[in-house]
Parts: structure tokens; C-alpha cells; sequence
């Protein structure tokens, strides 16, 4: 029932998909899992073997400790499959985490090394039977991107679903602040 609803308010609020959506992903053992995801969503999407960060695209970034912050597109979600266990994240690697408009991460034990400073991530492992509700977001135009973002983040500081934040996106309100107080009033 939650996808549906989700499905609704996303495919209700896009008028058009205003940017393509490529993936980078560096031959990632992830990548599969996502992009079926993708076509179960009827989500286009193309490969791509570089990235022009001066583009107005999405893209999915998988691994995206490899490449230089300078290189980096302005919207980009990440897909975080180093084991954590065994790899610290440096302040560089905390950086493009917290730049991507979300963090994508198969481990839960991942996430909680870099939640305190990144708090907009999803957890995503293989055959994840929510997959749908994360790749919807794809779907968004890049404008929406960073309220996304916001509502990402505040459903995780306050360990909530985000679809029960979602009304920010029907409502017309730009600013999540603005959502925020209409919803917690």
C-alpha cells in the first residue's frame, strides 16, 4: 500500500523528467540489483563510463570514493559498497558522501560508521524488497532534488519512514523548513 502511494505522489508531482539518468559504475557487483530495480520501475536510464560534471543530469555513482570531488556532478546519488569493516572513511570520503543528494548502502553495520555526519542514506542490500520506494526517487525533476534530500535526511535524524514526509512534495512548498513546521505543528 506505502509504494502505491508513493508511486502516486511522485508520478503526480513530476510534470516531466527534465535530466537523464546515467550510471557510473565502475564494473561494482551492486550495479545489477539497481538496475533491475530501475526497469522494474520503467526508470530510463543509460550507462556512462565518464561523468561531465558540468551537466544538469542524475547520476547513480556507485564507488564514488575513486574519483576527484572536483569531478563530481552537481546531482548525484552514491552507492556505498565498500566494507566499512575494513576501510576507514577519511574526511575526503565523508565530503562525497555528503554531497550526493542520497547515499545508497547495502550494510546497515556501513551506515551506522558514517551516520552522525551523512544522515541521507537508505539501506539498499541485494534483493531488497523496497527497492521500488528507493529508485522512485530517480524519477524526480533535478529541482526537487535537494528538498529530497532535506526529507531524506530529517526522516533519518528522527528514524521515520520517509513517505510519511512526503506531503512536503504535493503541497507546493519550496522550502522544507516551511514543510516542516506545517507538518510538526
Amino acid at each position: 500500500m506505502i509504494k502505491k502511494i508513493f508511486s502516486l505522489i511522485i508520478l503526480n508531482f513530476i510534470s516531466c523528467i527534465d535530466a537523464t539518468l546515467y550510471i557510473y559504475h565502475q564494473n561494482s557487483p551492486y550495479v545489477e540489483h539497481v538496475t533491475r530495480a530501475l526497469e522494474h520501475n520503467s526508470i530510463p536510464f543509460e550507462f556512462t563510463s565518464s561523468i561531465n560534471y558540468n551537466d544538469d543530469n542524475l547520476y547513480i555513482i556507485f564507488d564514488v570514493f575513486a574519483l576527484n570531488e572536483q569531478h563530481l556532478p552537481h546531482s548525484y546519488i552514491t552507492y556505498q559498497s565498500r566494507d566499512l569493516n575494513h576501510v576507514k572513511l577519511s574526511s575526503q570520503d565523508i565530503q562525497k558522501l555528503s554531497r550526493a543528494v542520497a547515499v545508497w548502502d547495502y550494510s546497515f553495520t556501513n551506515i551506522k560508521k558514517y551516520s552522525t555526519k551523512v544522515n541521507h542514506y537508505y539501506y539498499f542490500p541485494p534483493n531488497y524488497e523496497f527497492a521500488d520506494l528507493i529508485v522512485l526517487s530517480c524519477l524526480l525533476p533535478i529541482h526537487a532534488l535537494d528538498s529530497y534530500k532535506a526529507i531524506l535526511s530529517y526522516s533519518n535524524q528522527v528514524d521515520t519512514d520517509i513517505s510519511s514526509h512526503l506531503s512536503c512534495f504535493t503541497t507546493g512548498i519550496r522550502s522544507f523548513k516551511k514543510c516542516y513546521f506545517l507538518v510538526h505543528e
